[in-house]
């Protein structure tokens, strides 16, 4: 909205952040510690499509899809959630040993960063699982 000169409704929190400063080159890096990945499932705990958390060099996965495609396959919960360091392993093939301390370092801080976002948010019913109406589609 920056870049298109529109300011932002101050009446509502907005889950994103300004990167005009990456786009037009002034910046390298994002003004956010941590990135939530979500997936437009409901989880069967309740959760809102929270899949996924990374905070810099490492991420967790909560919730696995076990084959398939992501919008149908079986969702598996990653208990103790599974942890990657994406400097070393950016393909996330090879999860960090959950009885290290280097696993116990980095999830400390993502639960945390994990725990305090999903406490900042209202969740809303899907749109998308309303289903289908054949009246109301694109052209």
């Amino acid at each position: 909205m920056n870049l298109a000169g529109v300011p932002l409704p101050v009446d509502r929190d907005y889950d994103g952040i300004d990167m005009t400063p990456i786009l037009v080159g002034n910046s390298e890096t994002l003004d956010r510690d941590c990135l939530f990945h979500y997936n437009t499932r409901e989880l069967p705990d309740g959760t809102p499509g929270l899949y996924a958390v990374r905070c810099g060099a490492y991420k967790a996965h909560y919730w696995s899809v076990d084959g398939g495609p992501q919008s149908t396959a079986p969702l598996i919960r990653n208990n103790p959630p599974l942890v990657f360091n994406l400097d070393i392993d950016p393909s996330e093939e090879y999860p960090v040993d959950a009885t290290s301390q280097e696993w116990i370092d980095a999830f400390i801080i993502i639960d945390a960063a994990r725990t305090e976002h999903l406490s900042s948010i209202a969740v809303f019913p899907s749109e998308i699982g309303r289903g289908e109406d054949p009246n109301l589609q694109l052209c």
